[in-house]
């Protein structure tokens, strides 16, 4: 991107509300496609709001966006197959 939108992206950023919450990763998950384990969790209601809020500026600023929803996780370990 040019160093413009670079700005933009950075205010609206900046702008967004940013609440605290507590985040409870409690199940263990393989995501084969991405050969990575991981230990994961439901996002809190106000961190499920700041990830819309980056996706809906990424939006607005026509960047890739994932096609997955948004799922907290801690990796730990990546490169797993199951050969």
């Amino acid at each position: 991107i040019d160093p413009t939108t670079c700005s933009k992206i950075h205010e609206a950023i900046n702008q967004m509300p940013k609440t605290t919450f507590s985040q409870v990763i409690d199940t263990f998950a393989w995501w084969q496609t991405a050969q990575l384990i991981c230990l994961k969790g439901q996002a809190s209601t106000s961190l499920n709001t700041m990830a819309n809020d980056i996706k809906n500026i990424a939006k607005t600023h026509h960047l890739a966006i994932s096609q997955y929803d948004y799922v907290p996780h801690i990796s730990l370990f990546r490169g797993v197959t199951t050969a």
